[in-house]
């Protein structure tokens, strides 16, 4: 038994597909807020459902043909418009151009369907409609695809290969009109094709904007709140638990701190903390790993290629200590101790640098903080007879 596609079925397939996508994306809105081009992807789905609606009603009645399918390919124009503008303001999340212009397509087919009745012919709607979805979606799929280095997201390559996979059907549709042979695929076929390739299309954009709320959830899971730099949860997973040879492990501690907020509250103690986290940053390099250890002290991984430790160190307190911190008109000197460990073997176990380096703190303080001080063996060996 064989079962033929005929016209309405694959309209009622269509609308319903538009309709459930409109619907995701708006529960999406309601439940994340906005979300650059959420809006336009559903106003684009509930417009081509719009215009499927149409396309039905035109083949029924005969004394509104003209004006029905006239609405049919500029609702078809406008909401593939749209739709493409949406797709890059979700793929870069910024505005390329102003809503407005998506308008322009849609009135010159408006324009063009009054003067030359085009539009009373099923082979040059379908084309016009194809023609501007073709170039709609290839234009979407390459916006994904080349903002995956800005934004390296996984879902970016299958969204972005069924954008420009749905383009190309687009355009041989539009060549099968053209040459009036149909030999690559029929027009109810095509139409049913795109319709899946929309189902599909729908889920991986609710994809990218899940894996995208995943990411920003992992990075606020991984920054400290109060300064902008990494937490201690983040250096502990991700700094390597076993250090190269020249690896370097800073703890930097504020001297004195406890001061800030006994004499002047916690809110001056605050601006402190993320004042002297931006000296931090601007003074390293890139490659640097900066975490809020905890408290009033600071966590620096630097690989050897960042530079050297001691130099980094004495860069670092040279620039806190040059620096003025201002608020309520009152300016207030802020300093650092620092004690730094060098891994001096492949392999070196980052929790032993990290208590070397707290060793050489506590020795940087008990020589009269605002200083440096690079672990060595008598350090350790102090260190074991006070305990003594």
């Amino acid at each position: 038994m064989t079962t033929e596609l005929n016209l309405t079925t694959v309209l009622l397939l269509q609308k319903t597909a538009y309709i459930a996508g409109a619907l995701v994306l708006v529960y999406l809105r309601a439940v994340l807020g906005p979300i650059d081009g959420v809006r336009q992807i559903g106003a684009s789905f509930l417009i081509l459902a719009l215009g499927s609606t149409l396309a039905g009603y035109a083949e029924i009645d005969h004394l509104h043909y003209s004006l029905f399918s006239l609405i049919n390919v500029v609702a078809g124009v406008l909401a593939y418009s749209m739709f493409g503008l949406g797709m890059v303001r979700l793929s870069s999340r910024r505005s390329i151009m102003p809503s407005s212009y998506i308008f322009v397509p849609a009135g010159v087919t408006f324009v063009a369907g009054l003067i030359s009745h085009f539009h009373e012919f099923d082979s040059e709607r379908a084309i016009t409609f194809n023609l501007v979805a073709g170039f709609s979606l290839g234009l979407s799929g390459l916006a994904v695809y080349l903002d995956r280095k800005r934004e390296p997201l996984q879902v970016r390559v299958p969204l972005s290969a069924v954008l420009l996979a749905l383009s190309l059907l687009c355009l041989v549709i539009v060549y099968d009109f053209v040459f009036g042979n149909h030999e690559l695929i029929s027009p109810a076929s095509g139409l049913f094709v795109l319709i899946g390739g929309k189902f599909l299309l729908s889920m991986l954009i609710v994809l990218l904007i899940g894996e995208r709320q995943h990411v920003q959830l992992v990075e606020i899971a991984n920054t400290d709140g109060l300064t902008g730099v990494r937490n201690r949860r983040y250096f502990d997973q991700h700094v390597p638990q076993a250090l190269r040879a020249g690896d370097a492990i800073l703890l930097l501690d504020i001297d004195h701190f406890k001061s800030f907020n006994d004499r002047w509250g916690h809110a001056v103690g605050d601006e402190v903390l993320r004042s002297v986290a931006q000296t931090i940053r601007r003074t390293v390099s890139p490659l640097a790993t900066v975490a809020r250890y905890g408290g009033e002290e600071f966590a620096l991984h630097l690989p050897q290629r960042a530079g050297s430790g001691v130099s980094v160190a004495e860069a670092i307190r040279g620039a806190v200590e040059s620096q003025m911190h201002t608020s309520d008109t009152i300016e207030r000197r802020v300093t650092v101790s620092i004690g730094l460990a060098v891994a001096t073997s492949p392999h070196h176990a980052l929790s032993d640098l990290c208590r070397e380096a707290d060793q050489a703190l506590y020795a940087a303080k008990n020589a009269g903080r605002n200083r440096v001080h690079e672990y060595v063996e008598r350090i350790r060996a102090a260190r074991i007879g006070e305990a003594a």
